[in-house]
């Protein structure tokens, strides 16, 4: 269950960013970023940072929220003229990194972002890519399903990508433990809607992508 929905503060302009690190600099890497975030944050507003523990390795996964393509444009460009965030920080953590990903997105008007009542737990970060130009036959068939899937849990969130993989639906999911999802998940699929909607939607799909995910210490969405 979930508490404070944040859909009406701040911009629309998401960006996700994946970094795979060297595995002999990872612990450096989250004990710098722990220490030095608020350098980060104090130009834009991050929704959440996650260290991956399946479906990645190595890796850390952070979505940052914008009001605009401007103002991304112009954090980033404040950024690389921040010494401090720099000196003590990209540049150490450059070399630590083996590939950097991102894309942008929007959150759906239909499924406000919310924050979960529980802290700490998994985060289960799905993303789905759909036959071209059927993104809006997958939201037709996947609304009417969404609240009987309430029932067992909520969605944190829903996106649609806009640049990065197109056709992309990112969806992110809390769950107390892995066996909870386990347990969460089986339970739904019981449910004759939630299974009917399952069923509709996945002519329209055609790669499915799942990563469970543990928030950090420093994450809004902890």
């Amino acid at each position: 269950s979930s508490s404070s929905s944040s859909s009406s503060k701040g911009g629309n302009v998401f960006e996700l960013r994946t970094y795979s690190l060297l595995p002999n600099h990872y612990g450096e890497f989250l004990s710098l970023t722990n220490e030095k975030i608020g350098l980060r944050t104090a130009h834009s507003e991050l929704t959440g940072y996650w260290t991956t523990e399946l479906g990645g390795l190595n890796e850390v996964v952070h979505i940052w929220r914008y009001d605009s393509f401007e103002q991304r444009l112009n954090v980033r460009r404040a950024l690389a003229q921040d010494e401090a965030w720099q000196k003590t920080y990209m540049n150490k953590i450059t070399h630590w990194m083996s590939k950097q990903d991102n894309f942008i997105m929007h959150a759906v008007p239909w499924c406000p972002i919310t924050v979960p009542q529980k802290k700490g737990g998994v985060y289960e970060l799905r993303v789905y890519t759909t036959k071209a130009g059927a993104l809006g036959d997958w939201a037709a068939a996947f609304r009417p399903g969404l609240e009987a899937r309430k029932k067992y849990s909520s969605p944190v969130g829903i996106w649609f990508t806009e640049i990065g993989p197109l056709n992309g639906i990112v969806h992110l999911w809390h769950y107390d433990s892995v066996d909870h999802r386990a347990e969460v998940r089986a339970a739904a699929l019981t449910d004759p809607t939630w299974v009917a909607t399952v069923k509709a939607t996945m002519p329209f799909l055609q790669t499915m992508q799942s990563k469970v995910m543990s928030p950090a210490p420093f994450s809004p969405l902890g």
